[in-house]
């Protein structure tokens, strides 16, 4: 088991928890960012148990794609939930007019579930 995967699974763990949190108590902007940052980091300690350091969300994107999506070592769902939640994350956090219902964030925890389910059935990890 690569330990940069699992510290961030740990990290995503905790950052889902929040999620699911706020989003039991309605506060569904601050849940949809904490689902996309638990997605990110999981992205994130992947890219990096393979020596591929990102700075910047587009660059996660970027290079998640390049060596994980396009290469089908990870499905191309997980992809497409990576842009849908950076997307709704932003609008989320930067667009205070925007309705961010139960719906979207019911979609969010599913995506972030079903990838964090992936990650440790794939590189063999238990909590």
């Amino acid at each position: 088991m690569d330990e940069n995967i699992k510290d961030s699974l740990d990290l995503a763990l905790d950052t889902f928890g929040d999620a699911k949190f706020l989003a039991q108590n309605e506060r569904y902007r601050g849940a949809m960012n904490r689902c996309y940052y638990a997605y990110f980091y999981m992205a994130k300690g992947i890219l990096v148990s393979k020596g591929i350091v990102v700075k910047t969300h587009s660059g996660l994107n970027s290079e998640f794609n390049r060596f994980f999506i396009k290469t089908q070592i990870i499905p191309q769902k997980f992809g497409k939930y990576l842009n849908f939640l950076f997307t709704e994350r932003q609008i989320a956090d930067y667009e205070p007019e925007a309705e961010i219902g139960k719906e979207e964030i019911d979609k969010a925890i599913l995506m972030v579930e079903e990838f964090i389910n992936f990650v440790k059935e794939k590189y063999q990890i238990t909590e």
